[in-house]
């Protein structure tokens, strides 16, 4: 719903940067999240079908990061974003920070 908006708003080459809990994250499990993210979520290109599958028009992933700690980088980060998709199904990470930009 929320990418649907920023879909209707956006004129084209806007962009949009978002950051959401990861799936490990102890804030991804409150009672009012209903979709769990991680890197592969948005690891495609190219959005044909959105968050909560729903059609919300297209979007090219511009910048895909994983970040250890909320709220700032750390020096592992670097490190941590190399290999990201290992990373996670080993490690906890805190958040996904994404920059769409709409085609």
């Amino acid at each position: 719903v929320f990418l649907a908006e920023a879909n209707r708003v956006l004129k084209v080459g806007g962009v949009i940067e978002l950051v959401v809990p990861h799936k490990s994250s102890g804030l991804a499990h409150h009672l009012d999240h209903q979709t769990y993210f991680a890197w592969a979520t948005f690891s495609q290109l190219v959005f044909d079908e959105g968050f909560v599958r729903q059609t919300i028009g297209k979007f090219k992933v511009q910048r895909l990061r994983l970040r250890l700690l909320g709220g700032r980088d750390t020096p592992l980060d670097w490190l941590l974003n190399l290999f990201p998709r290992q990373y996670e199904w080993f490690f906890p990470c805190s958040e996904v920070l994404v920059k769409l930009e709409k085609q």
